[in-house]
């Protein structure tokens, strides 16, 4: 009897896939690119960065005016060590959004960038990124918190101090 079962459920499968193969549903575009964003980020918090950068780059084929996308991309990109790869990635989400110059993850891309510059060593565009972000979004500690360190570090300790306080000003809010 329970082989009986099997043979039935199997062929309502076979012809459930058949039906669906007759009707060619298309998935739409959009809903392919935000389960590639999904799954973009969950290779990533699983550190397989290759198979992360991969999505990522489908996701920005489907949708070439993805900023976050793009911005992910500079991330993943940054932790392979690929600094001129993140900043170009950076760079085309900071364009993408500056066509929208209200929209929040500007400030995020312009804060990513300047990690990437920080790690390839480029003090001075670091530093224009981290000031960019902060004006444009006043209220994220992480851009204090390296500018701070990139006064302290070129000896600028009155910027440096500066920077400090304003960072201790939001971190008490």
């Amino acid at each position: 009897m329970p082989v009986l079962i099997v043979f039935i459920l199997f062929n309502l499968f076979l012809s459930a896939k058949a039906d669906e193969n007759k009707l060619n549903i298309a998935v739409p575009e959009n809903l392919k690119e935000a389960n590639l964003m999904q799954t973009g980020m969950t290779l990533l918090k699983n550190k397989q960065l290759d198979k992360s950068l991969q999505a990522f780059n489908k996701a920005v084929e489907i949708d070439p005016s993805n900023s976050e996308a793009y911005i992910t991309k500079g991330i993943v990109n940054s932790l392979m060590k690929d600094y001129k790869a993140a900043i170009n990635d950076e760079t085309m989400a900071i364009g993408i959004i500056l066509a929208n110059l209200s929209d929040p993850k500007l400030a995020l891309a312009y804060n990513t960038r300047g990690h990437a510059y920080l790690a390839n060593n480029e003090l001075n565009l670091a530093m224009t990124d981290f000031i960019l972000a902060s004006k444009i979004n006043p209220h994220y500690p992480d851009n204090y918190r390296q500018l701070s360190k990139i006064y302290e570090n070129t000896g600028d300790l009155k910027m440096a101090k500066l920077m400090h306080d304003k960072l201790t000003d939001l971190n008490k809010k």
